[in-house]
């Protein structure tokens, strides 16, 4: 039983779509308020995600990762509204 740590904390879409990426990577992740942000979200704009602490660095390369990708999609998103 490894203790838990911050990796990062953000809005419920992008923590729940970054959960998936950890997990498909075999790397466990929790969300401490899941509960909240799924019922409530309007109380608790942005929530954190949580790893082993045996796998925060693996976790953050996954995270630099997943960040840029976002980046790129948001990027994509902004340039087709332009056209």
């Amino acid at each position: 039983m490894g203790n838990w740590v911050l990796l990062y904390e953000d809005e419920p879409n992008k923590i729940h779509l970054l959960q998936v990426e950890l997990e498909a990577a075999g790397i466990e992740a929790r969300i401490p308020s899941e509960e909240v942000a799924a019922t409530m979200p309007f109380l608790q704009p942005t929530i954190a995600i949580l790893v082993k602490a045996e796998d925060l660095q693996r976790a953050k390369t996954l995270l630099a990762d997943f960040l840029k990708k976002w980046d790129e999609a948001e990027d994509k998103a902004n340039d087709d509204k332009k056209t």
